[in-house]
C-alpha cells in the first residue's frame, strides 16, 4: 500500500469515528505531526519527502479548523479576517515544508558537485 493511501486511509477512519481530537496537538491548533505519522506507521520524513500528504494534511487541519476541532489562534477575528486566519498557517506550513525541500535539495547537489569535482573537464 501506497503511503499517501494509508494517510487517506487514517483520515477516511478519523472522519467515520470521529476522533480527531487524539490527534491534536497540546494546544489544539493543529494536528500533533508526531501522534498522526505514528499512527500512520508512517516516519516524519515522509512530510518533506511526499508533498502530497503534506499538502493533504494541510488541507485536513484547515477542515478541521473550519469545523471548530483545530482552535484558531486569533485575539478576535472578523467575518473579512476568517480566511485570513485559515490561510496563514498554511501558508506557514508550506514554506516549512518548502524550505526543508530546498534543504535537502541543497543537500544533494552538493553530494553530486564533489563526484563532479573528482573528473576534470577535457581540453
Amino acid at each position: 500500500m501506497k503511503k499517501i493511501d494509508i494517510f487517506e486511509k487514517f483520515i477516511f477512519d478519523r472522519n467515520n469515528y470521529e476522533d480527531w481530537q487524539l490527534y491534536l496537538s497540546r494546544d489544539r491548533s493543529m494536528l500533533s505531526r508526531a501522534k498522526v505519522l505514528n499512527a500512520c506507521g508512517l516516519n516524519r520524513s515522509v512530510l518533506y519527502q511526499n508533498t502530497k500528504i503534506a499538502s493533504r494534511l494541510m488541507q485536513i487541519e484547515s477542515d478541521l479548523a473550519r469545523l471548530g476541532v483545530i482552535k484558531i489562534n486569533a485575539v478576535t477575528i472578523s467575518a473579512t479576517d476568517v480566511d485570513d486566519a485559515f490561510l496563514i498557517p498554511e501558508l506557514e506550513r508550506s514554506v516549512d515544508v518548502l524550505t526543508e525541500e530546498v534543504s535537502q535539495f541543497s543537500f544533494e547537489l552538493e553530494a553530486v558537485q564533489k563526484v563532479l569535482c573528482k573528473y576534470p573537464l577535457p581540453g
